[in-house]
């Protein structure tokens, strides 16, 4: 008995429907939060519907704050709620502690409503191999409306400016950044509709003995005396970027 299907399927016409022959779409239309850029392979989503069991939360200053809410979300029901401190640094945030993967090209992606007493939105990727800490960071400079990567010695450098995100607490920006772990340079950036290519920028190196990793840190700093909610949504790590 022959199994498969017919030798014309694919291209058999249809009269009220489409086909789909894309899985990443079909996946997209049956609920995952893998919808805005689709490139990578994931190796982590975290929507929050399962609480904080998938990343660790802290903060600096005076009442910071870490907790679950209902009231904005991307994906699902819930969102992280991150209310930084009033004094100090005046920063709250949430760390991820995978297994290393392969090396590859790594890429982080979050989703946020921005609140204009923010000063940076921060995404920190750490790359550790037994011998060395590769250390890879951007950030949203909310007030000089610029991104900036961290560079190899171990300063903040501009990349974009007049980049004017919309303030609204509703989680509507998306952040992603990919990180070549095989020859250790940032990749590319990917704020909203815009891309940018950071392939010619070094990862910053230092010597470390600290067991091989990988850690993913996102966090929102805040002005001073400032006391709103920030909130943010579907993290996703993915590995083997093109």
């Amino acid at each position: 008995m022959a199994h498969g299907t017919p030798d014309w399927w694919s291209g058999a016409p249809k009269e009220t429907t489409y086909g789909l022959a894309d899985m990443a779409e079909l996946a997209a239309r049956l609920g995952s939060p893998v919808k805005w850029d689709r490139r990578g392979d994931v190796i982590h989503i975290d929507t929050f519907e399962s609480g904080f069991a998938l990343g660790a939360t802290y903060g600096y200053g005076t009442n910071h704050a870490e907790f679950l809410s209902p009231d904005y979300s991307r994906e699902g029901g819930l969102s992280c709620c991150l209310y930084p401190g009033s004094t100090s640094d005046k920063m709250s945030g949430i760390h991820y502690d995978l297994p290393r993967p392969p090396y590859s090209k790594i890429g982080v992606e979050f989703s946020f409503g921005l609140n204009a007493d923010a000063l940076y939105w921060v995404l920190k990727i750490d790359w550790y191999t037994g011998a060395t800490h590769y250390d890879a960071r951007v950030r949203y400079d909310y007030p000089n409306k610029r991104m900036q990567y961290y560079s190899n010695a171990g300063a903040w450098v501009t990349f974009a400016t007049g980049v004017n995100l919309g303030v609204t607490t509703p989680i509507i920006h998306t952040l992603k950044l990919v990180v070549d772990f095989v020859n250790f340079l940032y990749h590319r950036c990917i704020l909203n509709q815009q891309t940018w290519d950071l392939s010619d920028y070094a990862i910053r190196a230092t010597a470390s003995t600290a067991s091989p990793g990988f850690t993913a840190d996102i966090q929102v700093w805040a002005a001073t005396g400032a006391y709103q909610y920030h909130y943010l949504d579907n993290v996703i790590i993915t590995q083997n970027e093109p």
